[in-house]
């Protein structure tokens, strides 16, 4: 079972004790935590859903952490600079989308969905400096992005430090399992297994998954680098962006989103890589719309740009 565990990851932390687990035989706590600072999920989260789905289709418990207290400080992984200050309001406008989003990849009667804000709402100032006792500034820094920026004498504030602490306590609530999350997201799923272990429970694995590439093929996807496909993007929009994108990124697709064995994408290689990029795009617009819709707008793409009408 640990090899279908790993298909398509990047880093497991915590292997041995996670084989233990799974031989078991008990249904594991799995955790995926998402921030609403978007109205929109992308691409670039259907690779942790495909995973959460994963563990549900094996027999493990979902629970999906809309952290919509961690939001009002902004996640720092892989910033160069402070996230803007989001209101209450739009936070909560914002994930009340990512819910309806996330169900189209998860079983919603599988799925636990906590708010974050649930336990931290009531925590006291005095309780906040307890938690921030337990990481040092100097661990802080070992942090690529935080690291960068000390070097190069960008402001970091207090409270971006706070973050991973917060994101840990999330698990140490929980009593998570496991914990799966992007490459940028390593050390606060680590600061996680710490705080577990510091409170005398079994820590958490991690288990990263790659950054998806974006439009560009090069830069990881986002928004702000307006490189990505929304959940939310209309068929042809989606069906376009599909076939804008180059060779070697529909191949990174395939694995990623659609999940493919290397030994199918080998075969799909023989043939023209525009049949291939049709046959992705139209799969990846029928996860999310009926398969009457995705066929509609390859018939409709192939009659714009095939056929030059």
């Amino acid at each position: 079972m640990i090899e279908a565990v790993l298909k398509n990851t990047d880093t497991l932390i915590g292997k041995e004790s996670l084989e233990k687990k799974l031989k078991a035989a008990k249904p594991l706590k799995v955790k995926l935590g998402v921030d609403p600072t978007r109205p929109d999920l992308t691409f670039g989260h259907l690779v942790v859903f495909n995973k959460l789905r994963q563990f549900q289709e094996l027999g493990h418990e979902a629970n999906l952490i809309i952290g919509d207290f961690t939001t009002l400080i902004g996640d720092p992984s892989g910033r160069s600079s402070t996230r803007p200050v989001l209101t209450k309001e739009t936070i909560k406008k914002n994930a009340d989308t990512y819910l309806e989003q996330a169900y189209k990849i998860l079983d919603k009667e599988k799925t636990k969905v906590h708010y974050n804000s649930d336990w931290f709402d009531s925590m006291q100032f005095e309780d906040c400096l307890k938690l921030a006792r337990k990481m040092t500034v100097a661990r802080m820094l070992e942090r690529d992005d935080f690291s960068k920026r000390f070097e190069s004498n960008a402001p970091i504030s207090i409270v971006e430090f706070l973050y991973p602490l917060i994101q840990g306590y999330d698990s140490l609530i929980l009593d998570t399992d496991v914990e799966i999350g992007g490459t940028d997201q390593l050390f606060n799923m680590l600061v996680g297994r710490a705080l577990q272990k510091d409170a005398g429970k079994s820590e958490q694995a991690v288990i990263t998954m790659p950054l998806l590439v974006g439009l560009d093929g090069t830069k990881k996807m986002s928004k702000s680098m307006d490189n990505y496909i929304a959940f939310t993007d209309t068929p042809k929009d989606m069906f376009g962006k599909i076939m804008s994108i180059d060779d070697e990124t529909m191949w990174i697709y395939y694995k990623l989103l659609l999940e493919h064995e290397d030994t199918s994408i080998n075969s799909l290689k023989r043939e023209h890589p525009m049949q291939a990029k049709k046959s992705l795009a139209k799969t990846l617009v029928s996860r999310f719309y009926a398969d009457e819709i995705a066929n509609n707008e390859l018939i409709q793409f192939e009659q714009v740009f095939s056929k030059n009408k």
